[in-house]
């Protein structure tokens, strides 16, 4: 009976008329949106593509029309809009598995470090910067070998066409892969990545008092936010619908948080991130069906 009563409250009535607020996370947000743009665009000059600054980000944002697909996977309908610079389609899948690596890193990192806070362990974020500095190395090791792909190519059920083509197109894109992780991209990839995501994952703290007169603190917001995005990208439902929100909201609530205030705060929290996303997204394709945009150089 009290859920239903919290829910009952919910109304866009109930939303603070706090615009500076809204304006400023939506500063942040499309902020976050450019340096990601950068990072790709960094990808693509590492392969060899120089492309103009304006077209690469418009396109790059164009990708976020279709990240309501499982595991952001539409987002590689952008290819598309490669093709005036005959860019290999194996380029751009390798550059878009490196990113989903970077951005899963540094997500998972925000969750970690807000985990130490909230603990009080301060002391292990030294063994967690020293875990991350190992796997990092161990992926660029890994990342450097083609051993694997040079033993499924031996195997005898390795003859079938299908799977002998399927084997190959993966070393191909494995290649490209070990281009983007060099040691050098690696620093570049995560540094704008961890740029770019904690414009994002402060939303939550700077949305929080507005809300309610319980607020959170800079390391709960980040990891509440943090978790929720891990939990809805490891369900693999399109853009962690429902998922994320229902994470962001239980976690909301053991943060003393009454039911009708949690659901308000992300509601308001996914609408600045997620759903402005969407809405550019769509704007860009709209762009780039106007503007003969490969005509630039």
């Amino acid at each position: 009976m009290q859920f239903e009563k919290d829910v009952n409250r919910v109304s866009l009535n109930s939303i603070p008329k706090q615009y500076t607020t809204y304006f400023s996370i939506l500063g942040l947000s499309i902020f976050s949106y450019v340096i990601r743009a950068v990072r790709w665009r960094r990808y693509l000059q590492e392969l060899g593509y120089n492309l103009p600054k304006f077209y690469s980000v418009l396109t790059y944002v164009a990708g976020f029309a279709f990240t309501l697909a499982p595991g952001k996977i539409g987002e590689l309908i952008k290819v598309r809009y490669y093709k005036a610079y005959k860019i290999p389609i194996i380029f751009l899948i390798g550059g878009f598995f490196v990113e989903r690596i970077f951005d899963f890193a540094v997500i998972l990192c925000f969750a970690l470090i807000s985990t130490n806070f909230a603990m009080h362990t301060y002391t292990s974020l030294l063994f967690l910067l020293i875990t991350s500095v190992i796997c990092t190395w161990f992926v660029f090791v890994i990342f450097r070998n083609n051993y694997c792909f040079n033993a499924l190519l031996n195997f005898s059920w390795c003859k079938s066409k299908i799977i002998r083509n399927l084997v190959l197109n993966s070393l191909d894109v494995f290649n490209v892969v070990k281009k983007l992780l060099t040691f050098r991209m690696l620093i570049v990839g995560f540094v704008l990545g961890f740029l770019g995501w904690f414009c994002e994952v402060i939303s939550l703290y700077v949305l929080s008092p507005i809300i309610a007169s319980t607020t959170l603190s800079f390391p709960d917001a980040i990891g509440i936010y943090a978790i929720s995005i891990l939990v809805g990208a490891i369900s693999f439902m399109p853009g962690g619908l429902g998922t994320t929100e229902a994470t962001m909201i239980a976690l909301l609530v053991h943060h003393n948080y009454s039911i009708g205030d949690a659901i308000l705060l992300t509601t308001i929290c996914r609408f600045l991130t997620l759903w402005v996303a969407v809405f550019l997204g769509l704007l860009a394709v709209g762009a780039l069906k106007l503007i003969r945009f490969e005509d630039l150089s």
